[in-house]
C-alpha cells in the first residue's frame, strides 16, 4: 500500500526541489508570470497579477522554511529583470487556525524575516515589498489553512505591476523564433 511518505519520497526523487509535492505552488514563479503576463497583455497600467506562492509555517517558526528558498530565489531573479522592474511584492501573513496559538503573535516577525530575506539575501529593493496583516481567527480560518495541515499559519506572496514591458519583451522573443 502506498502511503503519503512514499508519495513524497517519489516526488522528491522525481522533482529534486519538490515544490509540486508539498502543494505550496501550482506553478513555478516563471510559469506563473509567463501565463499571467499573457493573460493580462491588454490591461492598461498597474494590475494585480495574482498569488504567486504560499509558504506554510510550522508552529512558532519565524524564518521561511528552507524548502521554499529555491522558489523565492527564482521569483526574485525574475522580478529583478528590467522588464519587471515596476512589479511589487505584497506579503500577506495569516496566523494559524487558533487565534490564541503562539503563531498568532508571530506574523510581524514572519513578515519582517521574509522581507529581510528577500532584501538581504536575494537583493530585492525594500521599497518594492509591501507587508499586509491578514490574521484569521478560529471562526474565519480558511479551508486552505486547514487542508494544508499547517496550524502554524501561512504567508502568501502576491504581485502587482504594469505588464507592458514584459509583454513587449515576450512578443519580441516570439517574433524572433
Amino acid at each position: 500500500m502506498i502511503n503519503r511518505l512514499s508519495i513524497n519520497l517519489v516526488c522528491f526523487l522525481l522533482f529534486a526541489t519538490g515544490p509540486f509535492c508539498w502543494g505550496q505552488v501550482e506553478k513555478t514563479p516563471f510559469d506563473f508570470l509567463r501565463d499571467r503576463e499573457r493573460e493580462l497583455r491588454t490591461a492598461p497600467g498597474e494590475v494585480y497579477l495574482g498569488k504567486v506562492m504560499t509558504l506554510y509555517y510550522p508552529v512558532a517558526r519565524v524564518e521561511a522554511p528552507e524548502k521554499y528558498l529555491p522558489l523565492l530565489l527564482e521569483l526574485t531573479d525574475l522580478l529583478k529583470s528590467p522588464v519587471r522592474e515596476n512589479y511589487r511584492i505584497v506579503i500577506e501573513v495569516f496566523s494559524g487556525i487558533d487565534s490564541n496559538d503562539v503563531s498568532h503573535d508571530l506574523w510581524p516577525g514572519r513578515a519582517l524575516a521574509l522581507q529581510r530575506l528577500l532584501v538581504e539575501d536575494f537583493y530585492m529593493k525594500k521599497e518594492r515589498i509591501i507587508v499586509e496583516d491578514e490574521i484569521l481567527t478560529a471562526g474565519q480560518a480558511s479551508s486552505e489553512t486547514e487542508s494544508a495541515g499547517s496550524p502554524g499559519g501561512r504567508v502568501e506572496i502576491h504581485l502587482h505591476g504594469d505588464v507592458t514591458e514584459a509583454v513587449r519583451y515576450i512578443d519580441q522573443q516570439e517574433e524572433s523564433r
